[in-house]
């Protein structure tokens, strides 16, 4: 059970050294549920295996002789990289001109997203969300930082909970997508939308 949710997970091996690859080689999760997959790397787990702890069924892995619960950390930033399918948009021989593009998504701390708007014909350079925070400034026009009792910097929201991200796009092709990059904590992406208009078939 993974955010009460029932998943199956596979711990697997990837080696990824020459010819295939250049490096990388590491053990990797596969995460199903709901006909979708999600990739992770908790580092070299060798084995994986689910247990019950006070009433909850959890996931743990093993290093060495060491034993660690799997996703139970939900204020540590994690590097994440979500990809949606290239889609027709229901008509897979007319050209779609992107216009705009959104990112719902439910947070529980500040977050910044880099999203790439995709189509057959490559990928535009990053486009940056950000929930634009509040910025503190003294009378000196110097930024002033918050820390909390253990030090960390915090951030000013002007949102917590669901926030709507938006951008104008600049994209052309026969399918479009997106891909969004982060290194945020504790964030659900509840869908992704696009703006588009038909163009020439074939």
């Amino acid at each position: 059970m993974l955010n009460n949710i029932l998943c199956a997970v596979f711990n697997f091996y990837v080696n990824s050294s020459f010819p295939y690859g250049s490096g990388g080689s590491r053990y990797i999760q596969a995460v199903f549920f709901e006909k979708k997959w999600f990739i992770t790397s908790q580092g070299t787990l060798q084995y994986v295996t689910s247990a019950p702890l006070s009433g909850k069924v959890n996931l743990y892995g093993t290093q060495s002789n060491a034993l660690y619960q799997l996703y139970a950390n939900s204020s540590a930033n994690i590097s994440s990289y979500i990809q949606t399918a290239l889609m027709d948009m229901g008509d897979p021989i007319r050209t779609k001109q992107a216009l705009k593009f959104a990112v719902e998504a439910t947070l529980t701390q500040s977050g910044v997203f880099n999203v790439t708007v995709d189509s057959e014909q490559g990928s535009t350079t990053p486009y940056v969300l950000s929930d634009s925070g509040v910025t503190w400034i003294n009378n000196s026009n110097q930024v002033i930082s918050w820390t909390n009792n253990s030090l960390a910097i915090i951030q000013w929201l002007l949102s917590v909970g669901y926030y709507l991200y938006k951008s104008d796009a600049s994209q052309y092709g026969k399918y479009l997508g997106l891909t969004m990059t982060s290194n945020n904590a504790a964030f659900t992406v509840n869908t992704f939308e696009f703006e588009h208009e038909l163009r020439v078939r074939f």
